[in-house]
């Protein structure tokens, strides 16, 4: 999403409104998480049951989606400390 960083934080929640509610309405088996701007590449994190259900979901999104990938593993000092 080049320029993303160039957005607001009132356009980038307005943004993500209208895909929590395309959510909502259209896949609640999806569950947003969260997501990070940079410069130029807006970072969402899903989970979800299957990367085609979002790539579906993408399809009717506001945003492009060019990469999808699985988490593995979840590593935290929480988790690595034994």
């Amino acid at each position: 999403m080049p320029g993303v960083a160039r957005l607001s934080l009132a356009d980038l929640k307005q943004t993500s409104r209208m895909g929590m509610a395309h959510l909502r309405d259209n896949f609640p088996e999806i569950e947003w998480l969260e997501s990070y701007a940079t410069d130029d590449v807006l970072y969402c994190i899903y989970r979800a049951p299957s990367e085609a259900m979002i790539r579906e979901y993408a399809r009717g999104s506001t945003l492009p989606v060019h990469k999808i990938s699985e988490v593995r593993a979840t590593l935290t000092p929480a988790t690595i400390a034994h």
